[in-house]
């Protein structure tokens, strides 16, 4: 890996397991405003009485696991979704630093869970999220049925 890996966060908001469940879906978000720190959003997201998480807060060379992808983090706003995928919160700002560092971490997840679909929070529920992660994501699916190299693809287009 070539991003830091950080596991020192654990946030309270999820839930134990995934009711026989196995990850189908990695869903890719965006953490929200331009301008937030990537630790301000951990925290946030491990605050007690949050109703928010996620798997992985991502930005350039840094990933925080903050839920164990064994278990139901509270991120894809619908329930069924969270059972069945994989949350992943982008810094919104989408550096291509940042768009390398997802890549990575997509790859380690594929190494784990299979090739799992990429898919944008949008494709789930109404909002705005993943903003400008959301062409690159549907470039990602393109990818991913053209071509089983995503990651090597993926590093050479951002670089």
């Amino acid at each position: 890996m070539a991003f830091e890996f950080i596991t020192q966060y654990n946030s309270p908001n999820y839930t134990e397991g995934r009711q026989g469940n196995k990850p189908q879906y990695i869903v890719v978000h965006h953490w929200g405003a331009d301008g937030q720190s990537f630790m301000g959003v951990v925290n946030w997201l491990c605050r007690n009485g949050g109703g928010s998480s996620a798997h992985y807060v991502l930005e350039d060379g840094r990933v925080a696991c903050i839920v164990d992808p064994e278990d139901t983090a509270w991120h894809a706003g619908n329930w069924d979704y969270n059972l069945v995928s994989i949350g992943i919160e982008c810094r919104p700002e989408m550096t291509a630093g940042d768009l390398r560092t997802l890549a990575e971490l997509i790859a380690e997840i594929w190494k784990v869970y299979g090739k799992l679909p990429i898919i944008g929070h949008k494709d789930i529920v109404a909002t705005a999220c993943p903003g400008r992660y959301y062409s690159k994501e549907i470039m990602c699916r393109q990818w991913q049925r053209k071509d089983p190299h995503l990651y090597q693809h993926q590093r050479a287009l951002m670089s």
